[in-house]
């Protein structure tokens, strides 16, 4: 039996300090998004709630159709366009470990220019409005946003793999796209998961689209759509107020709470399916160049 030594209870004590560090704030949130707002207003924030009550919950769900549309939405805004920018870029890197490609250089000048160099929101508004005209279009969501340096990585991993696999692989008539979805994704795919992953919780927490892009409320982003109610809430509280009328009943405070609760229930919902690829993922891919 190995002895336990000073140096491995020191060590665990302080991940478990980690662990409930990293899990605290999310116990707040759902403490107190089953507190009242009363209490709130009265104690402030509470550690446990004093009276549970689901009154915020309901203010959320009052509209169950909207908050349906706005899911699938936001699913369709996060999965679809984090999947588009992976493809891509996964593409583009095995386009640049090809020694037959004519313009690697050039492509890979232009790359390092985009880390460098940010077009901004005016040109993209204007490319998507002007040119395209995406507003109050579902391809607004699955614009995919490519990284130079995450095409770069591509590149590195891809370039890892064993040449000899390759040339076997062409030599039973396997075509580029056989050898990049049979052979270099699969065999990459810790930092293709951690890659989806993070771009998928990006664009999850993102209402900018909606709020410059979509009028059609059917269309709206969960993000967006939560916005929407609290400041609702909100503005319906301040107007009781200055006509001298209770407003202790909205639970603008609580409220907030519940909605951050509400966009967080889906990530820790996938989280445990990319967790085996995320802690070797974000190491590898910080020593990869």
């Amino acid at each position: 039996m190995r002895k336990t030594s000073v140096f491995d209870v020191v060590n665990n004590v302080i991940f478990i300090l980690i662990a409930v560090i990293s899990v605290f704030p999310i116990y707040l949130i759902v403490a107190n998004a089953f507190s009242t707002e009363a209490d709130i207003l009265e104690f402030g924030y509470a550690v446990f709630p004093l009276h549970f009550t689901l009154d915020a919950f309901k203010y959320v769900l009052k509209d169950p159709s909207q908050l349906l549309h706005s899911t699938w939405a936001t699913v369709v805004h996060a999965c679809g366009a984090t999947l588009i920018s992976v493809v891509i870029q996964c593409m583009l890197g095995y386009t640049l470990t090809r020694k037959e490609f004519a313009f690697k250089k050039l492509c890979t000048v232009l790359l390092l220019i985009t880390m460098f160099f940010n077009a901004g929101l005016i040109p993209s508004y204007i490319l998507r409005t002007q040119i395209y005209h995406l507003e109050n279009n579902w391809l607004v969501y699955l614009v995919p946003t490519v990284s130079g340096f995450s095409v770069f990585v591509y590149r590195s991993f891809f370039n890892q793999i064993p040449q000899s696999l390759i040339e076997s692989a062409e030599l039973d008539g396997a075509t580029h796209l056989q050898v990049l979805c049979k052979i270099s994704i699969p065999l990459s795919m810790t930092f293709v998961a951690t890659q989806f992953f993070m771009g998928m919780t990006a664009l999850w927490k993102d209402y900018t689209t909606t709020m410059y892009y979509i009028q059609d409320a059917k269309m709206y982003t969960l993000e967006y759509y939560i916005q929407l109610i609290s400041k609702d809430a909100a503005t319906m509280k301040a107007n009781l107020l200055m006509m001298g009328m209770s407003a202790s009943e909205i639970p603008t405070e609580t409220m907030k709470f519940a909605t951050v609760l509400f966009t967080l229930i889906p990530m820790l919902i996938i989280f445990p399916l990319f967790q085996k690829y995320l802690s070797k993922g974000l190491m590898v891919g910080a020593v990869k160049g």
